[in-house]
């Protein structure tokens, strides 16, 4: 019985790691607007984006859809990446 105890403590741990990540890249990394945002929101806003992986020249680059265009600037900024 003491194996689930380890693993409920384990998983407990995980979870609780990432939310203080979530938590910390809120407060450093995230725009003002979405920095009281929660996990769907910021998925939706930053992380989920119609693209293509693709290797020209064997270099792996990340084609973002034009149609996702108005929040790259708000994609760039919160990776410290310069939006052009």
């Amino acid at each position: 019985m003491g194996g689930y105890y380890t693993a409920n403590e384990a998983f407990f741990q995980i979870v609780l790691l990432a939310y203080n990540l979530l938590n910390w890249f809120k407060r450093l990394c995230a725009p003002a607007h979405l920095k009281r945002a929660n996990l769907q929101r910021l998925r939706q806003r930053l992380f989920v984006a119609p693209s293509q992986l693709v290797r020209p020249g064997g270099v792996p680059t990340l084609r973002i859809a034009l149609s996702y265009a108005p929040t790259l600037p708000i994609f760039s900024k919160s990776c410290g990446a310069s939006a052009t």
